[in-house]
C-alpha cells in the first residue's frame, strides 16, 4: 500500500523467514507499521470488516458456545456476533473457504468473515476456548496493548481545572 519502504518489508520477510508467522506479525515485530495500519490493509486486501481487540475479548457465553473449541483452534477463527441466521467470525484468512464452509456447517447459519491479526485471533483463542496463547504472540499482544494504551491517554484532553465554591467565591 506504500506505507512502509521497501527496506522495511524486505527486514520483515527476512523476519518472517526466520520466525515464520504472517506477513502482518512481521511488520509489528519489527515496529514497522502499526496494528491499525495493518487490520485496515488486510481489511482492504480482503474485503471484509475488521474487528477491534476489544471486540473479541467481550464475545458472549452464547455466541462462543455457537463454535466448538476444537473447530476454533483448527481454523483459528473466533465467533463474534450472531443472529438466528448469521453469525460473524474473526479470521486470520477470511479467503479459506474449507474453513468457511465447514463454520456454516456448524453452526448451521452463513458466516460472515471479519479479518483480525494473528496475535489478537491467538489471544482470544486463549481466552474463549483455553488454547495456550504461544509466547511470541503473548509477548506482541502485550506490547500492542501498551502501545494503545499510551496513544490512547495521549489524545484524551487533561481535564480542566476545577475550581471549588470558595475559591470561585472568595471575597478579593
Amino acid at each position: 500500500r506504500g506505507v512502509r519502504g521497501r527496506d522495511q518489508l524486505l527486514r520483515a520477510l527476512r523476519h518472517q523467514k526466520v520466525v515464520g508467522g504472517k506477513l502482518g506479525t512481521c511488520l509489528l515485530e519489527i515496529d514497522a507499521a502499526s496494528e491499525e495500519e495493518i487490520v485496515r490493509a488486510l481489511a482492504e486486501q480482503q474485503n471484509v470488516p475488521s474487528v477491534t481487540p476489544e471486540e473479541l475479548r467481550s464475545v458472549p457465553a452464547d455466541v462462543r458456545r455457537l463454535l466448538p473449541a476444537k473447530v476454533a483452534r483448527t481454523h483459528f477463527v473466533i465467533p463474534v456476533r450472531a443472529t438466528s441466521t448469521q453469525v460473524e467470525v474473526a479470521m486470520i484468512d477470511s479467503r479459506d473457504l474449507r474453513a468457511l464452509d465447514e463454520l456454516a456447517f456448524v453452526t448451521g447459519r452463513r458466516v460472515r468473515p471479519m479479518i483480525a491479526t494473528e496475535a489478537r485471533i491467538l489471544e482470544a483463542l486463549e481466552k474463549h476456548y483455553g488454547e495456550e496463547c504461544p509466547q511470541r504472540f503473548a509477548k506482541l499482544v502485550e506490547r500492542l496493548d501498551r502501545a494503545s494504551f499510551l496513544r490512547r491517554s495521549r489524545e484524551e484532553p487533561e481535564p480542566a481545572a476545577q475550581l471549588s465554591w470558595d475559591e470561585a467565591f472568595e471575597p478579593s
